[in-house]
């Protein structure tokens, strides 16, 4: 058995092998889920300016004004996501262990033991050299166990402050450096609709949450035509259909919500919020053509579901907009338009 510093009494064969491992046969996927953007590093003045200037140079030359909605939308995407990639890099890895932060102080200590070692390798029939590696290999064996405990009971104090003052996205994010990542798990099996039979093919799973849904969303109406008639009629309000102008487009983008996960492009409403005033145009023209054929990308109405574990005999399923940025880009611009609509009935 190893020890806390993963020695073992064993000497190591050095070899050289040439192994070739098999690769997976995997399901062809029509898109390849972009890589997620380290957006951490907008927090950097300069790599901050380095990403509005770039910006601004690649989008003045896109013309989106005549074009079809689908092409103008993957060229806005296209570029933006490249850019950020450039500028930001991807996301990396948060998780820690006890030892990444004691690097100096345990490569010392193994230095010691190391040292030792090779004097007792070199005599091994010394009794005082043997004495002294056992001494040695105690000692730092206590050290390392204390380093990690001590580790531990602070993570696990922090953690329980974030938990104390309702800070759950910090403590969600520490659980996630302590613990790592966790593993993907198969998709729960799903009643049928006479709850007879569980499905657990993920094609016939998807086409009963969407039977459920239409069950749940499109129920006949049983309201009463002659009383809805009768309802007092209220003027028809022209100013919620005019386009929404470069003013309400800027307001919008900064009052999307930080911290939220991107949807499968991968671009976080920190990228709209800090792409700039070339940004902006851009997409107020994508609006403008939006307005202009009464239709919306396919992207902006995708759906993925996603499924959450939450114990081991419960488990959920939720439905996650494709682009939640643009979801919410949405929700923010209705909601801004209604309150400047209210605003001047009221004066």
């Amino acid at each position: 058995m190893c020890g806390a510093e993963r020695w073992i009494d064993h000497c190591f064969v050095v070899s050289n092998l040439k192994l070739e491992r098999p690769q997976p046969k995997r399901r062809p996927q029509n898109r390849k889920a972009p890589k997620r953007l380290n957006i951490g590093k907008l927090k950097d003045s300069n790599v901050k300016q380095l990403f509005t200037d770039t910006l601004e140079q690649r989008l003045d030359p896109i013309v989106l004004q005549g074009k079809d909605i689908e092409e103008a939308w993957v060229a806005l995407w296209v570029m933006l996501y490249d850019t950020a990639m450039e500028c930001l890099g991807p996301s990396t890895k948060k998780h820690k262990d006890w030892f990444d932060e004691n690097c100096v102080e345990v490569k010392q200590l193994l230095e010691e033991k190391h040292c030792v070692y090779k004097a007792h390798f070199t005599d091994p029939k010394s009794v005082s050299k043997k004495d002294r590696l056992w001494i040695v290999r105690s000692k730092i064996q206590t050290k390392l166990r204390q380093m990690q405990d001590s580790w531990l009971s602070s993570k696990a104090d922090m953690i329980q402050g974030f938990a104390d003052r309702n800070g759950m996205k910090n403590f969600y994010d520490s659980l996630k450096e302590v613990y790592g990542p966790t593993t993907a798990r198969t998709l729960s099996p799903f009643l049928s609709a006479d709850e007879a039979t569980l499905i657990t093919d993920k094609e016939k799973v998807l086409e009963r949450w969407a039977k459920y849904f239409d069950s749940i969303l499109n129920r006949p109406s049983t309201s009463n035509a002659e009383a809805i008639d009768r309802l007092p009629q209220v003027p028809v309000e022209e100013s919620m259909d005019v386009e929404p102008t470069l003013e309400e487009i800027q307001k919008v983008c900064h009052l999307l919500s930080s911290g939220k996960a991107p949807g499968p492009d991968s671009i976080p409403a920190e990228v709209f919020k800090e792409g700039g005033m070339a940004l902006t145009r851009k997409i107020h023209q994508l609006f403008q053509l939006i307005w202009m054929h009464k239709s919306v990308p396919q992207d902006f109405k995708d759906t993925s579901i996603i499924h959450l574990e939450m114990e081991t005999t419960r488990s959920a399923t939720i439905i996650a907009e494709f682009y939640c940025c643009f979801t919410e880009f949405y929700c923010q611009a209705r909601s801004w338009l209604e309150f400047c609509s209210t605003t001047s009935l009221h004066t």
